[in-house]
């Protein structure tokens, strides 16, 4: 038996990179995070989390993290998924100012927020490139934009920027 199930469970739906969406799946929620008691979700860094609230508004949020953990002591097997609300992806940070001169190699970055850009640059260009393929052009224009977008992909300081996410991309321009 779950102990946790006679605590309150929210409801939300997750969608994936491809835009598909889940049925409804249940799981408590706190602040940032959610548990999940069903272990047959599927759910990836990158995912989108979309809850229903009682009046009708929705929250959004991007999966940041997940983790799956066995169960033991009684805790059944469960997901624990961190979560950054939507709007707050590409927050700024208002009155600083950062001056760098004659380095390389630098990174400056919030939490993980360089790898989210990452992985939302890439479903990005995944729709992209399947609204390419689905567009009225001639197919000698679809080749030349998919060309020009394997040129961008290729570049060193690109793919230095993307790291992985580089060859899964090019593997999509057929």
């Amino acid at each position: 038996m779950n102990p946790f199930s006679s605590l309150p469970h929210d409801e939300f739906r997750i969608i994936d990179g491809q835009g598909e969406q889940s049925e409804p799946v249940k799981g408590i929620m706190s602040r940032n995070k959610v548990t999940v008691f069903d272990k047959t979700i599927n759910v990836s860094i990158g995912d989108k989390v979309i809850r229903l609230l009682p009046g009708g508004n929705t929250e959004k949020y991007i999966v940041d993290d997940c983790h799956f953990q066995k169960g033991m002591g009684g805790i059944p097997d469960h997901f624990s998924i961190t979560l950054i609300r939507e709007e707050h992806k590409n927050k700024t940070i208002s009155g600083q100012s950062i001056n760098i001169s004659n380095s390389s190699n630098i990174i400056i970055g919030d939490e993980n927020v360089q790898s989210l850009n990452v992985v939302m640059f890439e479903q990005s260009m995944r729709a992209m490139v399947e609204a390419i393929g689905k567009s009225n052009a001639s197919e000698a224009e679809r080749s030349g934009a998919l060309d020009q977008l394997r040129k961008f992909l290729s570049n060193p300081t690109v793919a230095a920027i993307l790291g992985g996410a580089t060859s899964g991309l090019l593997s999509l321009i057929k």
